[in-house]
């Protein structure tokens, strides 16, 4: 029997120049502004983000830019310097970071107590969901975190964590996707953040928690991001409609994981993340292929007819790499092959770095174990799984 449940997603505006119509979303009567961004170095939008303070003048704007992970430290410091600010709206322009730290302050800023007291996992607090209006403009395309009700925060370190403030308001109330604001993203977090998404669509579409909206919304994403993802940034970071096709994919993908849940590559970044500081994106690409792989092969060992059913999935997805819709029983474990096969050769080719690039070694492992989840990924995998997948990718 179906059943499931869908989370709201917020006001969506969605293509090139959408970022003209920010002035008519904000909220009647707006005096003052939070402006919550990359460094404007980064940023570096040909004259974007200059015109996109233009856009809200004479509005009094107050500026805070974001250069790491958002930590429980840094929500607090901002939430006390801004809470008798009486702030009518916060915009958060950047990556997954910033978005999250926007996110965060929107829904802190009304209240006293620390942020940490809300942390899943962290706190014993729940939070009520008043918060003051937030607007989100990604300009990059990995986390999703445009269309998501939880904002990640990270302490990272021998005893830290990397943990979520979530609450269905803190869905953001309006979301400007503008590809123009994401053509000069580096290579490297394109590929980063691409590989991100790609994982969130996948873990959602296999995920035990997933439904026909989901399945439906994770393969149109990742016919987007394989056909745009290596050409982006390999051949043309500039071109608008690969950008377009991206950040389409990032959408989808923060969508799905909301209502789907993720998988163990997004268990291992949790763990890995808490530990040490390692971009979010970073994690999930260089793990993929190998958490996959290893999945693949116990639903191999075991061919229930639930084990089948997410070995079809798998398959689907491979088939998706050679633009092949329809696939017969006969041909699951070719496409499971070739699924492997091409998540390797993205890793290969977007030049992903191993975690020991950032300082995990064989003795960080067993730290790393016993905080990982397999969350909702079709086998729940042994801890000498998952030693595996983390020394392959070392």
């Amino acid at each position: 029997m179906l059943s499931f449940n869908f989370a709201k997603i917020p006001h969506l505006l969605f293509g090139v120049r959408k970022i003209e119509t920010l002035k008519t979303i904000l909220p009647k009567e707006t005096s003052k502004l939070l402006l919550i961004s990359a460094p404007k170095e980064i940023l570096n939008t040909r004259g974007k983000f200059d015109h996109l303070l233009s856009a809200v003048d004479p509005i009094e704007i107050f500026h805070e830019t974001v250069v790491r992970e958002p930590s429980p430290e840094s929500i607090n410091a901002l939430v006390k310097k801004y809470r008798h600010s009486e702030i009518d709206v916060i915009i958060a322009i950047g990556g997954g970071s910033t978005l999250d730290t926007g996110k965060a302050v929107s829904a802190m800023i009304l209240h006293d107590d620390p942020v940490e007291e809300f942390l899943e996992g962290v706190g014993t607090k729940e939070h009520n969901g008043v918060k003051i209006p937030f607007i989100a403009i990604p300009t990059t395309s990995g986390t999703g975190s445009e269309a998501t009700k939880n904002a990640v925060l990270s302490r990272p370190g021998k005893n830290g964590y990397k943990k979520s403030l979530r609450h269905d308001n803190f869905v953001p109330d309006h979301v400007i996707i503008d590809p123009e604001f994401m053509i000069t993203c580096p290579s490297s977090v394109t590929a980063s953040t691409g590989m991100d998404a790609f994982t969130q669509l996948l873990e959602s579409y296999v995920s035990t928690n997933s439904n026909p909206i989901t399945d439906a919304l994770a393969l149109s994403g990742m016919h987007y991001s394989i056909q745009y993802l290596i050409p982006t940034v390999i051949e043309e970071p500039e071109n608008i409609n690969y950008r377009e096709g991206l950040a389409y994919a990032a959408l989808c993908s923060g969508i799905t994981l909301a209502n789907a849940g993720l998988g163990t590559v997004h268990g291992f970044a949790s763990s890995v993340g808490g530990l040490y500081d390692i971009p979010h994106g970073v994690v999930c690409g260089t793990l993929m292929a190998e958490t996959n792989r290893i999945t693949i092969e116990r639903l191999q060992e075991s061919p229930s007819e639930e084990n089948m059913k997410y070995l079809r999935k798998f398959a689907t997805v491979g088939a998706l790499f050679r633009n092949k819709q329809i696939i017969t029983d006969d041909e699951i474990d070719l496409y499971c092959k070739i699924l492997v096969e091409r998540l390797q050769e993205m890793t290969n080719k977007l030049n992903l770095k191993r975690l020991g690039d950032y300082g995990v070694n064989k003795a960080s492992i067993d730290a790393i174990i016993p905080k990982t989840s397999n969350k909702n990924n079709p086998i729940q995998h042994s801890k000498e799984d998952l030693r595996t997948i983390l020394e392959n990718r070392i």
